[in-house]
């Protein structure tokens, strides 16, 4: 009996510390806020699905930024600006101390974000949302570009380029439109860059450039190549679309 007591003491000595044992390194993100869990795995060697999965939606965001599918072109719109919406929030939460807290708001705000533009009857939710977005994206590349290392700059720098795409995204011009789109789809790209861990040998980047300004030379190719790939599929099928209404115009005629 008393051998017994000793093993499952010992076994308790043993498990204990594994148990109780907690990650000192602080999650860095990458663009879009990754769940503390995930990292956590990572830093076990187990493969992450919650990762895969999160991946696997960027690359659908990605396709939907590219593809022209009319029947459901407002549907899409709706799904980016909530997607903007979810970019967001989620870098501004991740300075924040509490990474729980931090996962909570993660979920919540991409979920509030689709709600409030699926339930807004006109425009300007969407407008709003989908400005904020693409404001954070362009944003995100300039400081990384001009290696921006104050926290007021970085927040000058995004009102002055949502206030500038709020106010245009109202002309309703498919410029405009298009650079949303870029934006988005380049930051996105480069999210799930950093999520797929085998492609990415470069390593994480935070935001402010703090960490090693080579291990973000990626992102100063990519994101511009994305940029002009996005705007120029935009415009070619939106001026495939005008082209369609003119013929079907002239067939009813």
């Amino acid at each position: 009996m008393h051998k017994i007591m000793l093993k499952l003491f010992l076994l308790c000595h043993l498990i204990v510390p594994v148990l109780s044992e907690k990650t000192s390194e602080k999650p860095d993100y990458l663009g879009v806020n990754i769940p503390f869990y995930i990292k956590d795995v990572e830093s076990k060697g187990l493969i992450s699905l919650s990762k895969i999965a999160f991946g696997l939606l960027e690359v659908c965001v990605i396709a939907m930024c590219f593809m022209h599918l009319p029947f459901i072109d407002g549907i899409k719109r709706v799904i980016l600006a909530g997607w903007s919406t979810f970019l967001l929030s989620s870098q501004i939460l991740s300075f924040s101390w509490f990474s729980k807290v931090d996962f909570i708001f993660w979920i919540v705000s991409g979920i509030l974000g689709i709600v409030a533009c699926m339930l807004s009857l006109g425009k300007g939710y969407e407008n709003t949302f989908f400005a904020l977005g693409a404001s954070y994206s362009i944003s995100y590349y300039v400081i990384l570009l001009l290696r921006v290392s104050t926290t007021m700059k970085a927040i000058i720098l995004f009102l002055i380029c949502f206030g500038g795409l709020f106010v245009l995204s109202r002309l309703n011009k498919p410029i405009l439109y298009a650079v949303c789109k870029a934006a988005i789809a380049s930051l996105t790209t480069i999210a799930f860059i950093g999520s797929c861990f085998i492609l990415n040998p470069f390593g994480s980047l935070h935001t402010a450039g703090k960490a090693n300004y080579l291990s973000g030379i990626y992102i100063l190719i990519i994101y511009p190549v994305v940029f002009g790939i996005s705007i120029v599929l935009t415009l070619y099928f939106e001026r495939v679309k005008e082209k369609v209404k003119d013929i079907e115009g002239k067939n009813q005629v």
